[in-house]
């Protein structure tokens, strides 16, 4: 070989490892974005998916708390120890006006009691036959979750990690919540709320919600 040819080749061999390296560098600076990129969607997912747990028990807690107010609307006697300000009595416009705080407050009432199952067991009290156990459980393990949330800092108690080892909830652990763990409450939630709807249409009502 002559001193030409290999000058040549030295060349050749420059630009190709220049080349590998620029390829290199780019992968390099593809996977840096990539897991950029991951970073902050794990960063934004983990509270998104906190405040849409928060978000679905808000919205089941206004539908129970409505169902409750047409249920004592219909039935009143399902009220049996009314609660009224005597204050009230000589503010009110009606006595229709006082029924209707009656009938809300005793709703809250119901509803502040402790989550979905004692909410059903209520209902069953008055006749529902339509719940889904299944489907009870779940979402008060969903409403569990949202007043760890809200409550605890997302922080898992031991009292809740002792009711739902079965779900993998770890003592000191921070809440999180996997796709199907949501999907599965979502499925659960709309079970409930299609008994309670099947119970509450033997009222004869007509629930907008």
């Amino acid at each position: 070989m002559t001193n030409k040819q290999a000058s040549q080749t030295v060349v050749a061999n420059d630009a190709d490892a220049e080349q590998k390296t620029s390829a290199l560098n780019q992968i390099n600076i593809s996977l840096d974005e990539l897991a950029r990129t991951i970073k902050e969607y794990v960063a934004f997912r983990t509270p998104a998916m906190r405040m849409i747990c928060v978000m679905l028990v808000s919205y089941l807690e206004a539908y129970f708390e409505d169902i409750f107010i047409d249920l004592a609307t219909r039935a009143p006697g399902i009220i049996k120890s009314p609660e009224v300000d005597a204050k009230r009595l000589m503010e009110v416009g009606s006595i229709e006006e006082l029924r209707s705080e009656v009938f809300r407050t005793w709703a809250k009432a119901q509803v502040r009691s402790g989550g979905p199952k004692n909410w059903c067991r209520r209902m069953r009290e008055m006749g529902a036959r339509s719940l889904d156990q299944a489907a009870i459980d779940a979402v008060q393990e969903l409403y569990d979750v949202r007043n760890l949330i809200v409550h605890d800092r997302a922080m898992v108690s031991h009292a809740h990690a002792r009711a739902y080892a079965q779900s993998g909830a770890v003592a000191g652990a921070k809440v999180t919540i996997a796709g199907k763990r949501l999907t599965d409450w979502l499925s659960a939630s709309r079970r409930l709320v299609e008994g309670v709807e099947s119970f509450w249409g033997s009222y004869g009502g007509r629930h907008n919600s």
